[in-house]
């Protein structure tokens, strides 16, 4: 992540691609909302039920 940071990459779009083992240029919009809810939680420190309602909430919108 740091180094696509310092890239100027999409540090969500490529942890998606991490996660999912998926090429770059073929993450969806929902793999990358999913990879940023849990990039962001694990940056706030959030709980697991917090994670599953993030992403539950990210598929209704979706």
């Amino acid at each position: 992540m740091i180094q696509a940071f310092k890239e100027g990459q999409d540090i969500h779009k490529q942890a998606a691609s991490k996660v999912f083992k998926t090429p770059i240029e073929e993450v969806t919009k929902e793999q990358r909302s999913d990879a940023k809810a849990v990039n962001f939680g694990i940056v706030y420190g959030i709980s697991d039920f917090g994670l599953k309602e993030q992403l539950r909430h990210n598929k209704k919108k979706g």
